[in-house]
């Protein structure tokens, strides 16, 4: 981050941080350096939004998608006519 801002370039990444109280969240960061007459970044503006709610509902997405993906799965192996310790095996190898 320092470096690119240190260049004069714009800066920007979704970020975990830590409150005062020490609890975790995510922001999404921008940091603009702006710079004097001769050209020289003299200081920085930075702007930052809490996404933590969107990255929660993310996090749950994936997992439910995981999910459905373990289920297609096991009703794909169930298709094949198998005997449940055959399809327990194959199941447990997924």
């Amino acid at each position: 981050m320092w470096e690119t801002i240190a260049k004069g370039e714009i800066w920007h990444k979704e970020i975990c941080n830590r409150r005062k109280s020490g609890s975790l969240y995510w922001a999404d960061s921008t940091i603009v350096p702006l710079k004097d007459s001769s050209g020289r970044v003299s200081r920085y503006i930075s702007v930052r939004v809490d996404v933590t709610a969107r990255k929660q509902k993310e996090l749950i997405l994936r997992e439910r998608l995981k999910e459905r993906i373990c289920l297609y799965a096991i009703r794909r192996e169930m298709e094949q006519d198998l005997s449940v310790g055959e399809l327990c095996n194959r199941i447990l190898n997924i």
